[in-house]
């Protein structure tokens, strides 16, 4: 069963940079930190929001990994906006755009 923790992906990045153990929906021990090879960004669809996330992820995220960002070919959400930024950065590379983006990073 996969471990569930709940809480804010503000809140989440903060205790697994400070490698917290914490408990999951289910009263499990969860050891958080290190680094991360898959995010998926889907919650508040607005820019500032998802621009966050990403930043969130980007710092944990692998090289090789991947980043996927829900809804973000649609344009009626602010997330559509920061996809050209991800590129932008020079660290990452499309690998998927149906329906929704998908990023690998190729550099740190």
């Amino acid at each position: 069963m996969p471990l569930t923790v709940e809480v804010f992906s503000d809140e989440f990045f903060s205790l697994w940079k400070e490698n917290r153990t914490v408990q999951d929906v289910f009263g499990r021990s969860v050891a958080l930190g290190g680094p991360v090879s898959f995010c998926y960004v889907d919650g508040n669809h607005t820019y500032e929001a998802a621009k966050l996330d990403f930043q969130n992820c980007d710092t944990f995220l692998q090289v090789g990994g991947f980043i996927l960002f829900d809804d973000s070919t649609n344009k009626t959400f602010g997330v559509h906006r920061l996809m050209p930024e991800v590129l932008a950065t020079g660290r990452y590379q499309l690998a998927a755009r149906n329906p929704n983006h998908l990023f690998q990073k190729t550099r740190a």
